[in-house]
């Protein structure tokens, strides 16, 4: 992806994580879930909103892009309200229900 259109996904972004309504992040840890549960990073489509575990709490995210077993997310980063894009694995993630 080249920088141009990384940035206008997280200009674009950045607003849609805005609108999302608040909710209770799960209390259940990364690596507490069991192998069979957590889905492959191929199936987080762009757009899904997700949960992302980040520093050992859970940020509220949306899906940039998925491949080779890892998930571009984009979520407000801890301690400000800057956005952060940050390549994670599918452990550290969980559907949102929306």
């Amino acid at each position: 992806m080249k920088t141009s259109s990384l940035l206008r996904h997280l200009l674009a972004l950045s607003g849609h994580l805005a609108k999302l309504p608040e909710q209770s992040p799960p209390a259940i840890a990364p690596f507490s879930r069991p192998i069979d549960e957590i889905e492959p990073a191929e199936s987080y489509e762009p757009e899904t909103t997700v949960w992302v575990s980040v520093g050992g709490d859970r940020r509220r995210g949306r899906v940039v892009e998925s491949a080779e077993g890892v998930v571009l997310v984009c979520y407000y980063a801890p301690g400000s309200g800057d956005v952060a894009i940050e390549a994670v694995t599918p452990s550290h993630l969980l559907r949102r229900k929306s």
